[in-house]
């Protein structure tokens, strides 16, 4: 395939398209802790932007083999269904965001560390479809995560374009450096939930999407 240097804007997912990370951020440790009594608010923040592979492999490094893998992987993913079916929300201005990108005739794509049904769960309940018809999950490279940058090289590959043209879109220290190390420019986006979060890698670092975000993205 002959690659391209079109622009393409890749949207990360949790924290970016919608407020998940503010509902992880309440409900996981107490999940985790029915599992792992000493899991700490610090080790939250270092899990933020994981797969649920990854997520399990960290906690099992740091805690040992609480459960294996075949038991705590599918109660995590049970766990993820009722927050994206339930209280999560489009982030404030995304949609509009959103938009205005699709009527610039810009490409756009959805690449997350989430396994593929839980995309698919915020695409559908969202009416997102039209604007994503391509995803990236972790599950497709393998389960591996960011900050790996593997989801990312395979999004730009399958979408035939240059990563020194895709535009990454991160909420996390773990989303960014995954962009980064795939070649990517990469936008910080800051908010009230990821204040604690080291974005020093990204190219920019905006304020939610204001008309900044818009000015880097189509100059």
């Amino acid at each position: 395939m002959d690659m391209t240097t079109k622009p393409t804007i890749l949207f990360d997912m949790d924290g970016v398209l919608i407020d998940s990370e503010l509902h992880w951020d309440r409900l996981l440790p107490d999940f985790l802790r029915t599992m792992i009594p000493d899991f700490s608010d610090q080790d939250m923040h270092t899990v933020q932007g994981l797969s649920n592979l990854s997520l399990y492999q960290w906690l099992c490094q740091k805690y040992g083999n609480f459960l294996s893998g075949s038991e705590f992987l599918p109660k995590l993913a049970d766990f993820a269904d009722e927050i994206y079916r339930g209280p999560v929300a489009l982030m404030p201005g995304v949609l509009d965001l959103i938009q205005w990108l699709h009527q610039k005739q810009l490409v756009m794509a959805i690449v997350s560390s989430s396994p593929i049904r839980h995309i698919k769960i915020v695409r559908d309940r969202f009416g997102l479809t039209n604007y994503f018809p391509k995803i990236f999950s972790a599950e497709m490279v393998g389960g591996i995560g960011k900050p790996d940058p593997a989801v990312y090289r395979y999004a730009a590959t399958t979408l035939g374009v240059l990563p020194n043209s895709c535009i990454a879109i991160e909420d996390s220290k773990n989303g960014v450096a995954s962009a980064k190390d795939a070649g990517m420019t990469a936008i910080g986006l800051r908010s009230e939930q990821n204040r604690t979060q080291d974005l020093y890698r990204a190219d920019y670092v905006v304020e939610g999407f204001d008309s900044a975000i818009r000015q880097i993205l189509v100059p």
